[in-house]
């Protein structure tokens, strides 16, 4: 009987090893992917900010006065909306 509940007792750790390594596979893999599509992301994103950043380049050179005025406009609005915001009473 005792020969009996060793070999269940060491079939039964021997299937718990496979699944832990079957589940270890798994978050590799799905860490793995993770990681590629973080990286494929952040280059993306980099790729946009430079886009923007010639964007706004090209808009300057070509139309200094129009993006100094619609700067002006921009400070002004938020300057507005900051002080209307700390104005009110509470």
């Amino acid at each position: 009987m005792e020969a009996n509940v060793k070999k269940i007792v060491n079939e039964q750790i021997a299937e718990t090893a496979e699944e832990a390594a079957r589940l270890r596979e798994a978050v590799i893999h799905a860490i793995d992917d993770s990681m590629d599509a973080a990286r494929k992301a952040a280059k993306r994103g980099r790729q946009v900010a430079e886009e923007m950043v010639e964007d706004a380049e090209h808009s300057v050179r070509h139309h200094p006065l129009g993006t100094v005025g619609m700067a002006t406009m921009g400070a002004f609005a938020i300057g507005a909306v900051v002080g209307f915001l700390l104005g009110r009473k509470r």
